[in-house]
């Protein structure tokens, strides 16, 4: 098969070649860019894993499945577009790729396990299919994912401890699911719903470590709207929110005592 690949490093796959073969560029550190033609229905194992310059992949709208760690360690690749039509992203396809935002199409049943695990820079994924198989850790150690709504498969429930959540062990996904249904909880059921309330309640002061680390403002303003902290532990939480400099988690925490904070110096 001949490869079409640019000086400046862009590979236009052969037109009329249904399958990219397994380990077809693994390894190759002058690919930048990767442009699908249609007709491509699938992408094979290892097909471009550890081509750590690639930052840009088009798919086309005929592709069904993507194999096992078919972009794994592809730390430079940001840009990526799922097809309406896509059935199957296998297990560590995109591991240790650098998006900061996923959405994957209404199409796609299944995501393998650890599909997307270390993606560092991720903040935003969304699962448009509410009936998707979604296996362990799709997103685990994705430390800084804490937007989106990823309905299926949400954990058993499972205290966590913020070491065990750094070491990606197992529990950390209801921490991880949490913080995700505190950003949407409308898109929620109520099975969801409920098991993310009582998890708040139940692990509070792991829940806040994560919000002030992050001043993540959507989920504090949700667990505040929903009365969700013990108001005998909110006079800490102010506390550290005033050490951190975050003003907004500092009001909404306040809300939670019903107090409103009226200038930048508060005595509690």
């Amino acid at each position: 098969m001949n490869i079409n690949m640019t000086d400046d490093g862009v590979l236009h796959f052969p037109v009329g070649e249904p399958t990219v073969p397994q380990e077809f560029m693994t390894g190759s550190t002058d690919l930048t860019e990767l442009i699908l033609p249609e007709g491509v229905l699938f992408i094979g194992a290892a097909a471009f894993a550890e081509c750590s310059n690639l930052r840009r992949v088009v798919l086309p709208s005929t592709l069904k499945a993507i194999n096992y760690g078919a972009f794994l360690y592809c730390s430079s690749l940001t840009q990526i577009r799922f097809p309406e039509g896509l059935e199957e992203i296998q297990e560590t396809s995109f591991w240790g790729c650098g998006f900061r935002r996923v959405v994957i199409p209404k199409s796609v049943r299944f995501v393998g396990e650890h599909a997307f695990w270390e993606n560092e820079n991720l903040v935003h994924a969304d699962v448009l299919n509410p009936d998707a198989r979604l296996e362990k850790d799709v997103f685990g150690s994705c430390y800084h994912l804490t937007e989106g709504y990823i309905a299926p498969g949400y954990p058993p429930d499972e205290v966590v401890d913020s070491s065990r959540f750094c070491q990606a062990e197992r529990g950390a996904g209801n921490l991880l699911y949490t913080l995700l249904w505190c950003s949407c909880p409308e898109r929620h059921t109520d099975e969801t719903t409920e098991r993310a309330e009582r998890f708040i309640r139940e692990n509070q002061n792991l829940i806040m470590e994560w919000i002030l680390r992050e001043n993540n403002v959507a989920a504090m303003t949700t667990i505040a709207n929903r009365h969700l902290l013990d108001t005998a532990l909110v006079d800490r939480y102010v506390k550290l929110a005033l050490e951190k400099n975050c003003p907004e988690l500092t009001a909404l925490l306040l809300r939670c005592k019903g107090l409103e904070r009226t200038d930048d110096k508060f005595d509690l």
